[in-house]
């Protein structure tokens, strides 16, 4: 684990395995959730936090047969280094290909996540095509925010977008702010770089840079249904996430980055 700390009374923690931000602290408060029956082990991607999901959001689309998200979010990371930026705590991972992961995705790469805590914390995915090929690459942050009451929580900032409905599988546009009721998992497609979740226990403003944002919340029937989540466990949380739902194509040299900034009010 690495553990960063701010003035104020600011703190967060990141777990080396998956490169996950499994602790985000403001105003006195945790603002993630993290699963009490998450699992920490070799090919299994701890279930709450934030999650590095990468090089592809969810199954792949010409290949159902590879693993959901990719990669990265299962994997041990190297911390390569710490230090101060500009007034922040920064703490710099990678993640480098190896035989396990050219079975799954057959290419060179080299990530890194840069977490910065200041007044607000920072996360951030570089991926720079090192290969020397055209890649095709997508992603996201996958956020889980916690919540005092799932019913009192408002996703602000996506109001009259289109969308697409994963669970009802259709294209809907977004009417007023999103309320989660049941299972629920949107896309939205070019989405604000500004959204806010605001729920009994405080709000969370979320500056993303990402072309798309994902609302997630597996509801009562599926959380039950997943051992690392659990009955009744489903309502700490929604996942607000930085993604990149389409893969899209990165030339030898080029850098595909994905960010989620948190800033925390009461």
């Amino acid at each position: 684990m690495i553990e960063l700390s701010h003035p104020g009374g600011l703190s967060a923690s990141i777990d080396l395995h998956g490169a996950t931000v499994t602790s985000f602290r403001a105003l006195g408060r945790e603002i993630l959730f993290v699963s009490p029956n998450a699992v920490r082990r070799a090919g299994k991607a701890i279930r709450g936090g934030i999650p590095v999901c990468w090089p592809w959001f969810a199954g792949h689309p010409d290949h159902p047969e590879l693993p959901a998200h990719g990669v990265a979010r299962d994997r041990p990371w190297t911390l390569a280094g710490m230090g101060h930026e500009g007034g922040a705590h920064v703490a710099r991972l990678t993640l480098v290909d190896d035989d396990a992961t050219r079975e799954v995705w057959p290419h060179a790469f080299h990530l890194e996540l840069v977490v910065r805590l200041g007044s607000r914390l920072t996360v951030e995915l570089l991926h720079t095509n090192v290969d020397d090929v055209p890649l095709q690459v997508g992603g996201a942050l996958h956020t889980y925010l916690r919540v005092a009451d799932l019913g009192s929580a408002r996703v602000h900032g996506l109001d009259g977008l289109s969308g697409f409905d994963k669970v009802a599988g259709v294209p809907f546009v977004q009417d007023g702010p999103v309320e989660i009721r049941g299972e629920h998992d949107r896309i939205y497609g070019d989405a604000p770089a500004h959204l806010a979740l605001e729920h009994a226990g405080g709000s969370v403003d979320l500056e993303n840079v990402a072309p798309d944002a994902v609302i997630w919340n597996p509801g009562a029937e599926k959380a039950a249904s997943m051992g690392d989540l659990g009955p009744g466990n489903h309502a700490g949380f929604v996942c607000v996430e930085a993604a990149a739902t389409r893969l899209c194509t990165l030339a030898p040299g080029e850098t595909f980055r994905l960010a989620t900034t948190l800033g925390v009010r009461a």
